[in-house]
């Protein structure tokens, strides 16, 4: 059990690193990682389905890399049917709980968001899907998990507190010139 842990901490590292990376071949090298890290974990610790849906995770990190290059076929709109097929059959083959079924519809809603390509596609998306992995991993006992998504929520706080302040500064200064 302390080798899955830490497994998860180190692909929990990558995924949370992956974001300072400035190139988008190392940006996805990471996260692919981070995915296999956990996959690898959540077979260790018995949740099948999570460790499927991170395998598929990571088939879906490389086609939005290539779709995020300019490759054609990445951005047909059947990639994304497969993409969304694909966590389909995960979670009916996976099937373990309703846990399942919320993890499911996590990577789903970040799959869309993540298509879609735009800041707040994807911070929306992950709004919805990181307090369901929250959930699941909770349940399954996946500490490294559970921070991965605790991570990501307070980053998107932190994004979306930024942009308030931001915002009412500029209207503030806005009125003063007036």
């Amino acid at each position: 059990m302390l080798i899955a842990q830490i497994l998860g901490f180190i692909g929990a590292g990558l995924l949370i690193f992956s974001f300072q990376m400035k190139s988008p071949r190392m940006l996805i090298l990471m996260q692919i990682g981070g995915t296999l890290c956990f996959t690898v974990h959540f077979s260790m610790i018995g949740a099948v389905s999570g460790a499927a849906m991170n395998a598929a995770g990571a088939v879906r990190a490389i086609l939005i890399y290539l779709k995020g290059k300019g490759y054609k076929f990445a951005s047909h709109p059947i990639v994304l049917i497969f993409i969304m097929a694909m966590f389909l059959g995960c979670g009916i083959a996976f099937y373990e709980n309703v846990m399942t079924i919320l993890i499911t519809v996590a990577m789903l809603t970040t799959s869309v968001g993540l298509w879609i390509n735009t800041s707040n596609s994807i911070r929306y998306s992950m709004f919805v899907g990181s307090p369901l992995w929250i959930i699941h991993n909770a349940h399954a006992h996946s500490w490294s998990g559970v921070l991965t998504e605790v991570f990501n929520l307070t980053s998107i706080f932190i994004y979306y507190i930024r942009m308030y302040f931001e915002k009412r500064k500029l209207a503030k200064n806005e009125s003063k010139e007036i």
